[in-house]
């Protein structure tokens, strides 16, 4: 039976392989954080499972990782990894624990670990798309020439009147774009060289915003919207175009990845019914919680 043990935060620099690029950098930079990490060595010493949780305010906790490796799964280890945390966290009087996820949508056994060990259902806040750049580019969509009028450049490139535009036509009309399409929010780090603007007569009205994250082998294309009027003739379409042409010759990366809220029912149905074949992976991104408390009830 594997030994399940806590392991000092200062330490968690040597078990970082066992969990995702994007959820190491606690574990490589843990000064100032209250970390609670629980490691599963197997009987000749090899670490074959980690779980760890973040502690925060109010008595608040983030579950950040909890993974096995394939051939010491549905042992019990997960539990008992799960468990060990939970406990250490409690001591440190936190009570409400908060788990973001992936759940891929073929297999959905992780969200029934999670409610078996007294998680709430999770919650789904979006779906994740994963794609090849050539199989993107390969949709009969993707062909559509850009209209007379319209204009694509960097998000960069855009002048001080360009990006006054935006505000101006925002404060106009207060549903223009909703607030998780922002591309004042998601222009903070992202990246330079593949992230577009659609004008149209000289006035923005669409972009497509990407991002690099570290270790990646995909570009993220983060967040993508055209104006209301030009959305039901497809304009989006030009945008992702521009964005793809411009990873291809900008960058060495094959595959891209992009998230649709469920909040864009008019997106989500898009992709499902006009890209869903061309896709290497669909998910749910999720969000389960768990009181340590006795008595709530978070359902």
């Amino acid at each position: 039976m594997a030994a399940i043990s806590l392991i000092e935060a200062e330490q968690a620099k040597h078990y970082v392989h066992l969990t995702f690029p994007a959820l190491r950098f606690p574990l490589l930079e843990p000064e100032g954080k209250d970390l609670a990490i629980a490691v599963a060595h197997d009987s000749e010493g090899t670490a074959v499972g980690m779980a760890y949780g973040w502690g925060g305010p109010r008595q608040t906790f983030e579950l950040m990782s909890i993974y096995i490796t394939p051939l010491f799964r549905r042992q019990g280890i997960g539990t008992r990894l799960l468990s060990t945390v939970e406990a250490e966290l409690v001591s440190k009087d936190y009570s409400l624990g908060v788990h973001n996820y992936t759940l891929p949508i073929e297999d959905q056994g992780f969200a029934s670990f999670l409610m078996e060990q007294g998680w709430t259902r999770p919650r789904v806040r979006q779906l994740i798309c994963k794609g090849t750049l050539e199989g993107f580019c390969s949709t009969p969509w993707f062909r559509a020439h850009t209209p007379k009028g319209f204009e694509l450049k960097a998000w960069a490139e855009l002048s001080e009147e360009e990006r006054s535009g935006i505000n101006e036509r925002s404060a106009l009309e207060e549903n223009w774009f909703a607030e998780d399409q922002d591309p004042f929010v998601y222009e903070i780090d992202c990246h330079v060289l593949t992230s577009v603007a659609l004008l149209k007569d000289g006035v923005v009205v669409g972009w497509v915003l990407t991002h690099l994250p570290d270790e990646a082998e995909s570009l993220r294309w983060t967040v993508s919207f055209v104006a209301p009027e030009l959305a039901r003739k497809g304009h989006i379409v030009h945008l992702w175009q521009e964005a793809a042409r411009r990873q291809k010759e900008a960058t060495d990366l094959k595959y891209l990845t992009w998230g649709v809220p469920l909040s864009h029912p008019r997106m989500l149905d898009f992709v499902k019914r006009r890209m869903g074949q061309h896709l290497l992976s669909s998910s749910y991104a999720c969000t389960s919680l768990k009181s340590l408390t006795d008595g709530s009830n978070l359902s």
